[in-house]
Formats: C-alpha cells, sequence, structure tokens
C-alpha cells in the first residue's frame, strides 16, 4: 500500500504561496504565477531529493506536484482576498 500525503505538500505549498505574494507589490499577476511555480517546484524537488538521500528512497514527483498546486492555490486566495476586501 503506498500512502500519499498529498494534504501536506499542499498545506506547505499554500504557506509558501502565501509568504510569497506578500513580496509582489505591483507585480503582473502573470509573473506572480511564474515564479511562485517555479520557487515552489525548486524547492520541492530539493526537499525531495533530500530526502531520498537521507531515507535512500525514490524521489516522488507527485509530491512535488501537490506542492507547487498548493503554491498556486495559495497566491490565488491572498490576490481574491486583496481584490475584494482592500
Amino acid at each position: 500500500m503506498i500512502k500519499n500525503n498529498y494534504h501536506l505538500h499542499l498545506v506547505i505549498g499554500l504557506i509558501i504561496g502565501i509568504i510569497l505574494s506578500t513580496t509582489f507589490e505591483g507585480v503582473p499577476i502573470f509573473i506572480q504565477y511564474l515564479i511562485t511555480t517555479f520557487i515552489a517546484t525548486v524547492s520541492g524537488i530539493a526537499w525531495e531529493w533530500a530526502w531520498k538521500m537521507y531515507n535512500n528512497s525514490e524521489i516522488d514527483y507527485r509530491d512535488v506536484f501537490w506542492g507547487a498546486i498548493g503554491s498556486i492555490l495559495g497566491l490565488t486566495i491572498i490576490n481574491i482576498f486583496y481584490g475584494i476586501f482592500l
């Protein structure tokens, strides 16, 4: 049985997206999504590679995918929040 804890990666990505959204003052939305996706993917691959070295396991790219989706979701939530309330 394969244990898939994509919820954890989604939440971590969500936090990364929210943190990155605070640095995007005046940046076009397309560039925000590009930078956020790039940073979340690179950090996810680095994390999975380090985990692979520690546990001698394979890199699970689905975890990287869910982290990137979480960061995009976090950025979207913040942009919608700023658009409605500010």
